[in-house]
Formats: structure tokens, sequence, C-alpha cells
């Protein structure tokens, strides 16, 4: 308040030295008109910090409008006033100069009467879509067609709003993805784990005709069981950012023939071709654990649902390595995100009934961890593609 005052204070008596350069104050004709100009300059100077201060007081928009549209009006008819009492103006240019006034007014506060109505329907407007939006109705929109600083509110509360519904409904897919993950684990959980119970009944029943054998199957459901809880656990850390690399230097063709290697049994019982090309010695310094799980991670999936063929192809690109594994399988669908926290990679494509089906998540966490990026291509086929910076990320990438 008090700066506003300064500021009326300030222009006054800006007002009075251009007013006093203009006019001859020695000549007594000049004086009185201005007097007149001294008395309307402390009207506006005494009105505008108290009209400022009034307007967050009163309770209608369209009052507020009207008084600062004819405050302005009521100075100067008030001077006309006092210059006909003080005989600086005839009575018949009074008379017309109020009645100037008085029409003059009228026209400015119907003006001012309809643009505020306007304004006011515009800002009841936002301000019902506002209480729409907080009892839970994320589809209510102001839709204002203005361009000024009630239309960019109005635009700045749809946008909160289709940002809100974002949110709600990546939260509700987030819901029923977690659902369907737990639901899908613990059918992986059930499975081995009656398997193992029945070997082991049989086993103390006496019934087992090869012990060994029953043995071997317990041993099997328990790695099975193993790993799918190393799986989320690594999940959980992948979430948390909880993960500590240690990075060296790796040559990431070796890294990817020895992913293939391992899995090389796994595709000549499937009948499925597997092949790697690669330029030589790719080196790059980074996790090889991390990546070797990664690459084994994603060609394992491309054997799961392949048909016949996978090809893993390792180049430079710049200052990446890029590791492309493809496979003539049914291919990644674009409505499922293969890649999300609660998402089961074998929901991506027709699941074969083996696996944990997390790897796909953790690969990518894995990756962004370590700087790089990994991306799937939707259609016939599968092709997913790693790509792995030559230097490890910097602190705080």
């Amino acid at each position: 308040m008090i700066r506003r005052i300064l500021v009326a204070v300030g222009i006054f008596a800006l007002f009075l030295v251009t007013v006093a350069g203009v006019f001859d104050l020695e000549r007594d004709t000049n004086m009185p008109i201005f007097a007149l100009f001294v008395v309307m300059a402390v009207s506006v100077a005494v009105l505008t910090p108290l009209l400022v201060s009034m307007s967050r007081r009163i309770p209608s928009f369209r009052i507020t409008l009207l008084l600062i549209a004819t405050s302005g009006l009521v100075v100067v008819a008030s001077v006309v006033i006092i210059a006909g009492v003080g005989m600086f103006l005839t009575v018949n240019q009074v008379q017309l100069l109020l009645v100037a006034l008085s029409v003059g007014m009228l026209i400015a506060g119907m003006q001012t009467w309809f643009l505020s109505d306007l304004m006011t329907r515009d800002l009841t407007k936002v301000e019902s879509t506002l209480d729409r939006i907080a009892d839970g109705d994320l589809t209510m929109r102001s839709r204002l067609k203005r361009r000024d600083e009630v239309g960019s509110v109005g635009g700045s509360v749809d946008a909160l709003a289709d940002r809100l519904n974002q949110l709600e409904q990546a939260r509700a897919d987030d819901r029923n993805a977690r659902s369907d993950l737990f639901s899908n684990i613990g059918h992986d959980l059930r499975t081995p784990l009656a398997s193992t119970l029945a070997a082991v009944e049989a086993l103390q029943d006496g019934v087992a005709t090869n012990p060994s054998r029953y043995l071997e199957a317990i041993a099997r459901d328990n790695r099975h069981i193993a790993a799918l809880v190393e799986d989320l656990f690594l999940l959980t850390r992948i979430d948390t950012e909880d993960l500590e690399f240690k990075f060296e230097p790796s040559d990431i063709s070796e890294l990817a023939e020895g992913s293939v290697d391992s899995l090389r049994p796994i595709a000549d019982q499937r009948n499925v071709k597997l092949e790697l090309t690669h330029p030589g010695a790719l080196p790059a310094v980074t996790s090889p654990a991390a990546l070797t799980r990664v690459l084994r991670n994603v060609i394992d999936n491309a054997i799961r649902h392949a048909k016949s063929r996978v090809d893993v192809r390792v180049h430079l690109r710049r200052r990446y390595v890029v590791v492309e594994i493809e496979d003539d399988g049914p291919g990644f669908p674009t409505d499922v995100d293969v890649f999300g926290r609660f998402t089961r990679g074998d929901e991506a494509r027709s699941r074969d009934g083996s696996g944990a089906g997390l790897g796909l998540a953790i690969s990518r966490g894995l990756i962004n961890s370590l700087g790089g990026h990994i991306t799937i291509r939707p259609g016939t086929g599968g092709r997913v593609r790693a790509t792995i910076p030559a230097q490890p990320p910097k602190t705080g990438e």
C-alpha cells in the first residue's frame, strides 16, 4: 500500500512539474487553470491507491470495474463544477460539459457492465471447473476461448486436468498390471512348490522308485523358485535405484559370445538356429556382469518365442556399442509396454509357460543404470536394440 501511494505521489509531482512548464504562472489568468489541474491531480493521486486497496475487499469483480471506469469521470465532473463555481467557465459551458460527462459515464458504465459480465462468467466457469476437478471429475474442462490473462488461467486449468487424467490413467494401468503380475508370479510359484511337495511326499512314503530322479526334480524346482525370487529382488533394487556396478574395460563382442554360447543348448533343444555376428573386439568401460545379464535375458526371450531363427548383431555407432537381437517369432504388439515395472515380458507375445517373464523389465532397468537405453520394434518378428555407451555415465547423469 505504501509503495502504491509513493508511486502516485511521484506521478503527481511529475504532472505538476510538466504543467508548470507549460503555463506561465506569472499571469493571473493562468493561475486558476493551473489550480484546477492541481485539484484534478490530487484527486487522482488520492483515489488511485484507495481504489486499489478497496478492489480486494469488494465481493464483486463487476463492481470493481464499474468504480474504476467511473472514478475518472467523477474527478473530471468535480473539477468542472469547481470551475463553474469559481467563474472560470460560463454556466452554459458547465452544463454542456456535465451533460457530456454524464453521457460518457453512462456509456462507460454500460460497456464495463457488459464486459465484466462476460469476464465474470468465464471466471465462474474456471471456478466451477476447479471445483469439479477437486471432486474427482478429471474429464471437466473450462475450454475458454480468450487470449487474455483469464483465458491463460483457463488454459492452465485445462492442462492441469489433462495431466491429472494422464497420471490417474497411468496409476490405474499400474494397478491392473501389478495385480496381473502378482497373479502370474503366484502361479509360477505354486507349480514348482506343488511339484516339490509331491516329490517329498513320495520320498517320505517310500513310493519313489527312482529317488535320485525325484531329488533332481526337487532341485530343479527350487532353482526355478530361487531365480524368480532373485528377479523380484533385483526389480525392487532397480525401482529404488539401489544398484552398484563395478565398471571395468570389457569387450562387448566377447560378452555377446559368452551369452550366446551359454544359451545355445536351449536353442538347440527348440530347434532354433542362433547366430552371432560382430566386427571383432569392441572395447567399452561398463559392468560386464550387468550387461551379460541383459544379453542373456533378451536372447533367452527371443529363443523362447522364435520359430526357427535368432540373430544377434553387435556393431559400433559413434561412441556407442549397439546390440540387436532379432527373431522370427510373433513379435511385440503396440498396446503392451513390455518394459513396464509390472508387465511380464512374456505378455508381449504368446506365453510358452516357461521362465519368470520379468527379464525385459530387468533388462531396461540395468541398461538405463549403465547409461544406455533399450528399445523394441513392434510388428512381425521380435527385434530388441540395446545401446551401451563406450564410457561409463558421469556421476549425476
